[in-house]
């Protein structure tokens, strides 16, 4: 029972997390996230070794799956609480389902920080859970480059701003705006390094190009000063 009752502890955090960030960046929905250093302050060993006892018994064994959520499988784990669905995470393990696997980052590759509709029917620990593990994935924003356009579904893609959008002036192509990103969000060009407060300006592309599939009526707004 004290492991059911630190799930719900675990849910409540991470909705709590997503509310605040939400509310720091004024864009909610889009913008209720969750960071990989809030997990780790969230998952401690202690923790997850207390949830787990509701589910095996054998010390041994609860000592692997806590190295597993802890070193490979945070964000699966997380995602997997939010849907009630925690226990799932025992079938993750045994068929080496992690986060290197769903949400793995190459060097070259950036859009591959996030999971495929695709990818994720050919997993079998998400049978009847693809759409819904499709949806909440985006909790955990992908990360955006400085240097390239990249596409990620505007439906329910997260904005990882930690402040209010500001106007600052007219671009090329429409507004500018600056916002503050969260760290490793964004992968500096050698014109940027290692920012965390910028103009939109540079990525207003990426911006618009995650908005254009089906959100028409955002860039309608955008003529009213408004890009979100």
């Amino acid at each position: 029972m004290g492991g059911e009752r630190l799930t719900s502890e675990f849910a409540w955090e991470l909705k709590r997390q997503m509310d605040l960030m939400g509310g720091k960046n004024g864009l909610n929905p889009r913008g209720r996230f969750i960071s990989d250093d809030f997990l780790q302050l969230l998952f401690t060993p202690e923790n997850l070794r207390q949830r787990l006892q509701d589910f095996e018994s054998v010390l041994s064994k609860r000592v692997q799956y806590e190295e597993f959520i802890k070193k490979r499988a945070k964000r699966v784990y997380a995602i997997l609480i939010l849907l009630d669905e925690s226990s799932r995470i025992l079938e993750f393990k045994e068929g080496g389902v992690d986060d290197a696997r769903l949400f793995g980052v190459s060097e070259d590759d950036f859009s591959k920080c996030f999971c495929t509709k695709e990818k994720l029917r050919e997993i079998p620990q998400l049978e009847g859970l693809v759409d819904k593990f499709y949806e909440m994935q985006w909790v955990f924003p992908p990360t955006l480059s400085s240097t390239e356009t990249l596409f990620f579904d505007a439906k329910f893609f997260r904005f990882p701003f930690t402040t209010e959008p500001k106007w600052i002036g007219c671009g090329a192509i429409g507004h500018v705006y600056e916002v503050e990103i969260g760290p490793g969000y964004i992968k500096p060009s050698n014109y940027f390094q290692a920012v965390s407060i910028l103009s939109v300006e540079p990525i207003l592309r990426e911006l618009l190009s995650l908005i254009r599939k089906g959100y028409e009526s955002c860039i309608q707004e955008n003529q009213k000063r408004r890009l979100w």
